[in-house]
């Protein structure tokens, strides 16, 4: 924490008509622009903060409470507020994974992956891939990563006929579109994608490592082959903090 108590006329103007939480949160935003604080470091404490602010534990609670809110600062399991991780700003204009979104960013995506399966399709699965009930489907379900950080699980479903043999480990560093393109030799041509909003359970409270139990940004996608085939039908989490969709939008 590289933030020092500064003298009060430098952080907020009592004389003005801007609420004093608001001055209060601008500056914390203002001392993150300038790095003096960065993506990961602990906000001082609330005594600290009334002291250096000069005002109620009312107003700190609110500033606080604002920046949660917009997505400045998350709060941690017993560590407090710290400041949050830069969001992802996904643009959907083109069908990509998430692991060429990350790159594009400047993030390093990883993943790490578990509970590989290996089992016949059946219900919204088989309808989703367009498969019989009982053909077979690799299934598994991968935690991703950008910079270290978890944005979100994802539980993804492939037609095993169309890559036999395939290893979900690989994407714990690679990205799937570019496996299926150029090693397989599938050509990817467009995607059908719902998106809603989930309360997660218990597990994906841990494995997002969530301080509470917030609505998850939740997209459901079938991606298709220039054929016609489905290649995957993939659910995945999104921590809403943590990333943006951005669209622009005609009419």
């Amino acid at each position: 924490m590289s933030m020092q108590t500064p003298s009060l006329p430098d952080m907020i103007d009592k004389s003005k008509p801007i609420p004093l939480y608001y001055q209060i949160a601008d500056d914390i935003k203002r001392r993150i622009a300038d790095k003096e604080l960065k993506p990961g470091d602990k906000l001082p404490t609330e005594q600290w903060l009334i002291e250096a602010y000069g005002v109620s534990r009312i107003t700190v609670r609110r500033a606080l409470t604002e920046l949660i809110t917009d997505g400045t600062v998350e709060r941690t399991r017993g560590h407090g507020p710290v400041v949050a991780q830069p969001k992802l700003n996904r643009q959907v204009l083109r069908l990509t994974g998430l692991h060429e979104e990350m790159s594009k960013a400047g993030l390093a995506p990883t993943s790490k992956i578990h509970g590989v399966v290996r089992k016949p399709a059946q219900g919204v699965v088989a309808r989703q891939l367009g498969l019989e009930e009982g053909a077979p489907v690799l299934s598994f379900r991968r935690l991703r990563l950008a910079d270290g950080q978890p944005i979100a699980t994802q539980v993804c479903y492939l037609p095993e006929a169309l890559c036999p043999d395939f290893d979900p480990k690989r994407l714990e560093r690679d990205s799937l579109y570019r496996i299926l393109e150029q090693e397989y030799g599938l050509v990817i041509d467009y995607a059908n994608q719902t998106v809603g909003v989930k309360v997660p359970g218990k597990r994906l409270v841990e494995e997002l490592q969530l301080s509470e139990c917030i609505g998850l940004l939740q997209m459901s996608r079938t991606t298709y082959l220039k054929s016609g085939q489905a290649i995957e039908y993939t659910q995945i989490y999104y921590v809403p903090g943590r990333y943006e969709i951005f669209m622009c939008l005609y009419r």
